[in-house]
């Protein structure tokens, strides 16, 4: 599964991933280094037919039944599932993130954290799937009906697996993005296999990362 994520850019622009996207396809947020289920994460998706948009929308779908979010979709399952098979077939998107988190068996009485990112903080893109759901007001008793995304899993590759962790976020380069935005079934299917994340770092931390 992917537990965490961190956004760690005060501006980036998503010309490449967003070029006829409404409004400015640049980003100014404050940089957040535990962005955790239930809170949200920028999105770039299909408004229509006619161009992209770039949003912020909840990471994990929740209703009033099942207040747990759901985050991860398994990419080995994701088309026979009937929770996501539409979902992914015609409902897909990208997450922007520069780095994440998995809790690591070593042996210890506790688990421990470690960080996955690319060098110099390199922006990379998660396959998601978005989906109607709610999200619970903070500090009511009451749920506002919303869109969600849910982040696609896969079998880690060698230096994920080696690190003590058997799954991983599907990672997309930009023109795998566009690909998964843009084109087939088939074809995005195809990138569920992608495995090949040259560069990727790890290291394990006692909590979040410095900004």
């Amino acid at each position: 599964m992917c537990g965490a994520l961190t956004y760690r850019q005060s501006n980036y622009s998503f010309s490449d991933i967003n070029p006829q996207g409404e409004g400015d396809s640049m980003l100014s947020l404050p940089p957040n280094t535990d962005i955790r289920p239930s809170m949200t994460v920028p999105v770039v998706h299909n408004k229509d037919d006619d161009y992209r948009t770039l949003e912020f929308l909840y990471w994990g779908r929740q209703t009033p039944r099942l207040p747990k979010p759901l985050i991860n979709a398994r990419a080995e399952t994701i088309d026979e599932k009937p929770t996501f098979e539409n979902a992914f077939r015609d409902r897909r998107c990208i997450v922007a993130a520069d780095g994440w988190y998995e809790w690591v068996d070593v042996g210890k009485p506790k688990k421990q954290r470690m960080f996955y990112e690319f060098p110099d903080r390199h922006v990379f893109y998660l396959a998601a799937i978005m989906g109607n759901g709610y999200h619970k007001i903070p500090k009511q008793d009451k749920w506002e009906r919303t869109a969600a995304v849910i982040i696609v899993t896969t079998g880690a590759c060698g230096v994920v697996s080696d690190s003590g962790h058997h799954r991983q976020p599907v990672l997309l380069n930009t023109a795998n993005a566009n690909i998964w935005l843009d084109r087939s079934y088939a074809e995005a299917k195809q990138l569920l296999e992608t495995k090949d994340y040259d560069g990727l770092t790890i290291r394990a931390v006692n909590g979040p990362v410095a900004y």
